[in-house]
């Protein structure tokens, strides 16, 4: 027996599940809704895991380092998805991180932005641009 379930939309903000009744006989199939907080970012790579959670122009940097080896000072900047302009973001007494260990750093955005208009929230290693956030 085949139940199908249909994707419902919720209510901004309402991340509770929620249920439809199959085609297969009228037994409840539980939905996620699946939502996101404004503000907070989650990067996620072969042992490195980066959280940022910003109200504001300020925030934090988290990062947990199981990676094998000492990360380099990290560095942040977003995209304004209004127009692509590059904003920076300071990371407050930015250092390396040994393996195994987890840093947590304030962060100040140099440039005032609504977090609704935060288009892409990029993480930088030393040198090496590691990539895009995913917003939780």
């Amino acid at each position: 027996m085949l139940g199908v379930a249909a994707c419902t939309a919720g209510k901004a903000g309402d991340n509770a599940p929620t249920t439809t009744a199959s085609q297969t006989g009228g037994g409840r199939s539980p939905q996620i809704t699946v939502g996101t907080t404004p503000g907070s970012y989650r990067f996620t790579d072969a042992g490195l895991t980066a959280t940022v959670k910003l109200t504001g122009s300020t925030g934090t940097l988290q990062i947990d380092n199981r990676t094998g080896r000492t990360l380099a000072q990290p560095d942040l900047y977003i995209l304004d998805a209004r127009d692509g302009s590059r904003i920076e973001v300071d990371v407050d007494g930015a250092a390396p991180i040994r393996n195994g260990e987890t840093a947590s750093f304030a962060v100040a955005v140099r440039k005032h932005i609504e977090l609704k208009n935060i288009g892409w929230v990029d993480l930088l290693i030393g040198p090496d641009d590691y990539g895009g956030f995913v917003q939780q």
